[in-house]
């Protein structure tokens, strides 16, 4: 079993073949599991100006969390949480890639798109890198953009939305009036 270069407490290990492939791709390559079928892949490359950072993002949530009550804690979000472990992964010079959203164990998918990302990382300038990262991105966001303008999908929306989910009335004699005020509905 390969195992990770990081301290740090992870619910689920990637499977040591994908970490292998990954490794074989870039030495410094890291997965690591981030909750709710999160995979983020990163790189450990130590730089002191980005550890200023997560000291800093450290300090903060730890000042936080000191001063709310324990009885408060679950206000603690998600989303703080997750900041504060990208802030402790980055004290150890981890440095994230890309995001990968898995119902099960990561798989071959992940090596195979870090092999083609580190291939145009390598081999592209970095305005032209970015551009393809950016169209990558921009074309089902134009996409979805114009299926939401589309003067007709809007009108099927409006139609769905004011036929299908109507429920009939059923007009009862007044001894079928429930105390609650509710109507019942009689089956046919």
């Amino acid at each position: 079993m390969t195992e990770s270069r990081l301290n740090f407490p992870v619910l689920r290990t990637p499977p040591s073949d994908v970490v292998r492939l990954l490794r074989e791709v870039d030495p410094t390559a890291e997965l690591v599991y981030f909750g709710r079928g999160r995979w983020i892949l990163g790189a450990i490359v130590r730089r002191s100006d980005l550890r200023g950072q997560c000291e800093r993002i450290v300090d903060s949530a730890l000042e936080t969390l000191k001063k709310t009550e324990w009885r408060y804690l679950h206000r603690f979000d998600y989303r703080t949480t997750a900041r504060l472990q990208f802030a402790l992964l980055g004290l150890q010079g981890f440095r994230p890639i890309a995001e990968y959203v898995f119902q099960g164990p990561p798989d071959s998918r992940v090596v195979d798109d870090f092999r083609r990302r580190d291939w145009l990382y390598r081999n592209m300038r970095d305005v032209d890198y970015h551009t393809a990262a950016d169209a990558a991105i921009a074309k089902p966001r134009l996409e979805a953009h114009a299926d939401l303008v589309d003067p007709a999908r809007a009108r099927d929306s409006h139609h769905y939305l004011t036929t299908i989910n109507v429920c009939p009335s059923v007009s009862l004699g007044p001894k079928d009036h429930t105390r609650s005020g509710f109507t019942r509905i009689r089956s046919i």
